[in-house]
């Protein structure tokens, strides 16, 4: 026979066996709900961050394709090439600014030459052949233009005249003097 026992001590033992199964039902079943619960709510927070970034992250890709294209360029220029799509039309562009320049100085272009390009590695020299004339004044004006000009041109085979009839007495007005000059610049290699 089991001894009985007292009232007392059947509450507490009922009070026991219903906190052990309490503690069963919550560590094998409501726990591990609410810590997926949990998991979840901090995964679709993270994913809300997530997809926040990558919106940003979007909407900012035409300003860094612009800005690409800008550096692009400017690594272009900084390095000191000529531009242009072929070699004849960066010839023609480069005869067109030569002009201009004497022509900002008041002097006057009689003609201007292509030359053919010459390969230099991996870059084209391109040079044209221009005769001009200009004051004494204006000559050294001319040549810094030419050098300062972006991107920079340069000279060489330079050939500079006098008038042969000499100046009357008197007269101190700068001498009109003919030049031709080979000026020249280097293209990326642009050939197909």
């Amino acid at each position: 026979m089991m001894p009985t026992l007292s009232p007392g001590v059947r509450r507490l033992a009922a009070l026991v066996i219903l906190l052990v199964m309490v503690g069963i039902v919550w560590g094998g079943i409501v726990g591990p709900v609410v810590d997926a619960w949990q998991a979840r709510s901090d995964h679709r927070e993270q994913s809300l961050r997530l997809l926040g970034a990558y919106r940003r992250a979007t909407e900012s890709v035409p300003a860094l394709k612009a800005e690409v294209a800008d550096l692009q360029q400017r690594d272009r220029t900084q390095h000191g090439l000529l531009e242009g799509a072929s070699v004849p039309l960066i010839g023609a562009k480069l005869q067109n600014d030569i002009k201009r320049i004497v022509e900002a100085q008041a002097g006057q272009v009689a003609s201007t030459q292509a030359l053919p390009p010459l390969r230099d590695g991996a870059f084209e020299k391109i040079a044209v052949r221009v005769d001009f004339r200009v004051s004494t004044d204006a000559l050294a004006k001319v040549a810094y233009a030419l050098e300062a000009a972006t991107p920079p041109l340069l000279i060489e085979n330079v050939s500079v005249r006098a008038p042969e009839t000499p100046m009357p007495p008197g007269k101190t007005a700068p001498l009109d003097l003919s030049v031709r000059w080979d000026v020249y610049g280097y293209a990326r290699d642009v050939s197909p």
